[in-house]
């Protein structure tokens, strides 16, 4: 019973199609050791674990409002954030441009955002929230690894892309300095 119902959801996720790339299976590994990050820097787990079976097979996640990836059941994103400050982690949503969660980090430590899906009228409502690092781990443990940095949308819902700069005003144009006329006419001997 088990293995029909394990090929009839991955005959279902093949049919959807899938939008993350995932990465090698040794970085994927690695990850999963839960190494400390570089120095001044906390490492920061976003997932998604539940399998969700319907119209929305990819959910945009951003941090800092910078896109992370697009997130598929069952797989997972590692990055490095600075430490010593507050973060904010953003996912698309089915009645709200992004639902998000913040954060304040410690240099050094490891945090683990979960992003997990609830049945909607179209896509299904994306949300996130902070895992305990236990339960985070346990969690990565059965997942896979997804290289990141496409969204479906190249900037965050809802904030508008930055202004381009102003183009400096062209120089003015001096105006033209007036000449002196005669306008007297001479008169034209006959």
């Amino acid at each position: 019973m088990q293995s029909k119902l394990a090929i009839a959801l991955s005959a279902a996720l093949l049919a959807t199609g899938c939008a993350t790339k995932m990465a090698d299976p040794q970085a994927s590994a690695q990850a999963k050791q839960f190494k400390a990050p570089s120095p001044g820097k906390a490492g920061l787990y976003v997932y998604r674990s539940a399998a969700f079976i319907g119209g929305a097979k990819s959910k945009d996640v951003w941090v800092d409002g910078k896109c992370l990836g697009a997130l598929e059941s069952r797989t997972f994103f590692y990055t490095e954030v600075a430490g010593n400050q507050k973060h904010r982690v953003d996912t698309t949503s089915e009645f709200s441009d992004t639902n998000f969660v913040e954060l304040t980090t410690q240099a050094g430590q490891l945090y683990f955002v979960r992003q997990w899906l609830k049945l909607g009228f179209a896509s299904g409502r994306g949300d996130v929230e902070v895992a305990p690092q236990a339960e985070g781990k346990t969690d990565i443990s059965f997942l896979e690894m997804a290289v990141g940095g496409e969204c479906s949308t190249p900037t965050l819902p809802g904030v508008s892309a930055p202004a381009a700069a102003p183009t400096p005003a062209p120089a003015p144009t001096p105006a033209p300095t007036p000449t002196s006329r005669n306008t007297t006419r001479s008169k034209s001997k006959k």
